[in-house]
């Protein structure tokens, strides 16, 4: 993706985001230290910070706060780069790393060449939010695993067997009647579960189907659905940000790790360094 690389002459902060406190230090245009303080990570302490002054660069690293902070910044009229924490090694492997020389870095990086950031383009608040329906539907489905094996795993461990059956189902099956008590909460959350999965399910086929309409394209690709549809739709964003089509395949992770020396450029696995999900 490309990012545009505009030439900064003005005041540059680097925030080290922290979970209840966040460091900051402000450079001049010359790269001169004005300040070095820390404000608590809360909406109300970052608007009394930043709003009404001049605009700045503000620069911080992907993170569980990094969306609501570019938000808030941006529409205060600053421009803030957000760096991928993952690529930023600058940071995550210094032999000396404290929150005050981190916010450092990040100002005089974000002050000479955003590219060195690698940043990234914070999705809108909208698309993350559809994006938790299929994020919250996937950890429903690890719970149901898990309450899966528990139950059949106690019920083989007296000589018994569950019936066989899909995950979804087992809990209309009967337990045995020698642990019908103790297992019985088990099987009510599994039913609760199951029920919660099938509400997203529906949930996600409405979205599909009504707000994303581009995702009745991929699903003609056989073995494609819904739910992986919709998935690619919203973490590819707006396709037009991709300066080329094949951009696409790394940002998803979906390219070889490269280590060419010399002569020496060996094939290496695919990096699935991209979203997980």
């Amino acid at each position: 993706m490309a990012h545009p690389i505009k030439a900064w002459h003005g005041v540059t902060i680097g925030l080290d985001v922290g979970d209840s406190s966040s460091c900051l230090c402000v450079l001049d245009a010359d790269g001169e230290i004005l300040e070095e303080s820390r404000i608590p990570t809360t909406p109300k302490a970052i608007e009394a910070r930043f709003v009404r002054r001049e605009r700045v660069r503000v620069v911080l690293e992907t993170g569980t706060h990094a969306n609501w902070l570019h938000d808030a910044l941006e529409a205060m009229g600053h421009e803030v780069v957000v760096a991928d924490a993952r690529r930023l090694r600058a940071i995550s492997d210094g032999d000396r790393k404290d929150d005050r020389k981190d916010a450092e870095t990040l100002a005089r990086l974000g002050r000479s060449d955003t590219r060195l950031l690698s940043p990234v383009d914070p999705r809108t608040p909208d698309v993350r939010k559809d994006l938790e329906v299929l994020r919250a539907r996937g950890k429903l489905v690890v719970v149901r695993t898990l309450l899966v094996n528990h139950i059949r795993g106690v019920v083989k461990s007296f000589g018994l067997r569950m019936p066989e059956c899909s995950a979804e189902s087992l809990h209309k099956r009967k337990l045995p009647t020698e642990l019908s008590t103790e297992l019985a909460t088990m099987m009510e959350m599994l039913k609760s579960t199951s029920a919660a999965i099938e509400a997203y399910d529906e949930r996600i086929a409405q979205l599909a189907e009504t707000k994303y309409p581009q995702t009745n394209m991929l699903r003609q690709v056989r073995g494609v659905g819904p739910i992986t549809a919709l998935c690619f739709v919203l973490t590819v964003g707006d396709p037009r940000r991709f300066k080329d089509i094949r951009d696409v395949g790394p940002y998803l992770g979906m390219t070889p790790k490269k280590h060419q020396s010399g002569s020496k450029d060996p094939k290496l696995r695919i990096t699935k360094s991209g979203d997980s999900m």
